[in-house]
């Protein structure tokens, strides 16, 4: 049946079904993902997205994206055509490495994205991406990228428009048509809510980067390796696969969920490794409605997250690291001790974990039971705390904003400090909890402690300033966007940058 068919026969349904003045009403959470005016009903203007597609898919079809979508960057003055005037990127480029040249990346962090070799160094070797920039420029003169359109109807994200995805439209047309008339429940989100999902961009360099590591291979969770990426490719995969409206990827994380529940990877594992790799876990579940799309499953991995909040991990649990270790480890643990307790609906342990943090950020009146060790970074000795007071000083030595349990891992109290990368890894964990705490409660989260959060990343900018080799770089850039979307604040941040060790794509998710 023609698709034009199909859908009259789907309008013609709809009034001989349904009173859409408010007669007697299902509910049904399945239907979730049809509700895009958010207005808890699935009913006619509902359709619109779908009969854009419908439409599309009519111009679209035997579409070949992949060339396209290759010269994409190249199109600097966005014409949809690469042309001479395009080439200005390249030259950019060039003068950049220019300026860079025989830099060390640590004390030049806008030379990064240039050290090809990795290597720390801006050298000859470097100058290698240049050259394959030019040569990728030169296979996409004349290319027109006006068919990039089409990857709207791109379902199954193999670059060509085909019967396959015209099939998955009619899936998608008659799931729709099972749907309408029901009452479904909004789609809230502990990260980041359904509705704002669906309408983040599908273009630019932070797109780009998310959508790379979703359509990479699946790897298989370690629970136990602290550096194990597959925690953020699941979320990758997780937010592309509901944003795109692609099975396979949510598949792969309903896959890697499985690993999580059923196996036991976190075996021998400490607590560090736990709180960094679970919360992403987390996340995905909750971004792909595990409860609706898979109830069997989703039984089980909660009953597994109440066990790993609580188990022995290396003489500690999740709980215990994040009540008695005011670094790092406390704020990885903390990040995921809040988001399994929301995802439980557990407030009890959801409330205990917030005054934590507000003790960590200086609120010493929620809890002092924190371990900490060398206090020379501490403005008040008897009084110790996770960020130090607005306007701290010791010494002579400005102290607002400093941790001072990461700051003594670089090495003692001196003006300038010792380089140490530290305190961006606790800012990890500790934003983390702020973001998720503000979504689910606590709409002040990032406030507390008098702007402690905003004042530890401001105290890492002003040592940047005036030394160097301070601001984020690596793994850590995620986090700037976070922050300044959860304080207003606008410190300089790049798009399509890495993942972070427990979260990332804020480049894409939370920029303002």
């Amino acid at each position: 049946m023609a698709i034009r068919n199909v859908m009259t026969c789907v309008f013609g349904a709809l009034f001989f079904f349904f009173d859409l003045a408010g007669g007697a009403w299902a509910q049904d959470a399945a239907c979730d993902p049809w509700d895009h005016n958010r207005n808890g009903i699935i009913e006619i203007p509902d359709m619109g997205p779908l009969f854009s597609q419908q439409l599309m898919m009519s111009e679209c079809l035997s579409t070949n994206l992949s060339a396209a979508q290759r010269c994409e960057p190249f199109d600097a003055d966005g014409d949809s055509i690469i042309g001479v005037r395009d080439f200005a990127g390249i030259q950019a480029m060039h003068s950049q490495f220019l300026t860079c040249f025989d830099s060390l990346v640590a004390e030049r962090p806008d030379c990064a994205a240039l050290d090809d070799s990795g290597d720390g160094r801006i050298t000859n070797v470097d100058y290698m991406l240049v050259g394959r920039r030019l040569a990728q420029y030169r296979s996409c003169v004349g290319v027109d990228l006006s068919v990039l359109d089409c990857r709207s109807v791109d379902f199954d994200g193999d670059a060509t428009v085909s019967l396959r995805d015209q099939g998955i439209l009619y899936e998608r047309l008659e799931a729709f048509q099972g749907c309408l008339g029901s009452r479904v429940a909004a789609l809230d989100g502990l990260w980041i809510s359904h509705e704002r999902l669906m309408a983040l961009p599908t273009q630019g360099p932070a797109w780009q980067s998310v959508l790379a590591e979703a359509t990479s291979s699946y790897l298989e969770p370690d629970l136990s390796d602290q550096n194990d990426p597959a925690n953020t490719r699941t979320l990758a995969k997780a937010l592309v696969g509901v944003r795109l409206s692609r099975p396979a990827l949510i598949d792969q994380v309903r896959r890697a969920l499985r690993a999580v529940t059923y196996g036991r990877s976190e075996t021998g594992a400490r607590s560090l490794a736990v709180g960094r790799e679970l919360v992403a876990y987390v996340l995905a579940a909750d971004i792909i409605d595990l409860a609706t799309r898979d109830p069997a499953l989703d039984e089980d991995f909660r009953a597994k997250l109440a066990y790993l909040r609580e188990v022995d991990l290396g003489g500690r649990t999740l709980v215990s690291t994040h009540e008695d270790r005011p670094n790092n480890w406390g704020t990885h643990a903390g990040a995921t001790r809040i988001a399994i307790a929301l995802y439980l609906g557990d407030d009890e342990d959801l409330a205990a974990a917030a005054e934590i943090h507000r003790a960590w950020l200086g609120e010493r009146s929620t809890h002092s039971a924190f371990r900490f060790g060398d206090l020379a970074w501490q403005e008040d000795e008897a009084r110790p705390v996770g960020i130090n007071s607005r306007g701290a000083e010791r010494a002579g030595i400005d102290l607002d904003g400093a941790q001072p349990e990461e700051m003594r891992r670089g090495g003692p109290l001196g003006d300038p400090p010792a380089r140490t990368g530290y305190a961006w890894e606790a800012l990890q964990g500790a934003t983390v909890v702020a973001e998720l705490l503000a979504n689910n409660g606590y709409p002040d989260a990032w406030s507390w402690g008098d702007d402690a959060l905003l004042r530890a990343v401001d105290y890492l900018y002003r040592l940047h300033v005036d030394h160097g080799g301070w601001w984020a770089t690596g793994d850590d850039r995620w986090n700037v966007w976070l922050v300044n979307h959860g304080t207003g604040s606008a410190y300089p941040a790049v798009a399509g940058v890495r993942p972070g060790k427990n979260v990332g794509f804020t480049d894409w998710t939370h920029a303002d």
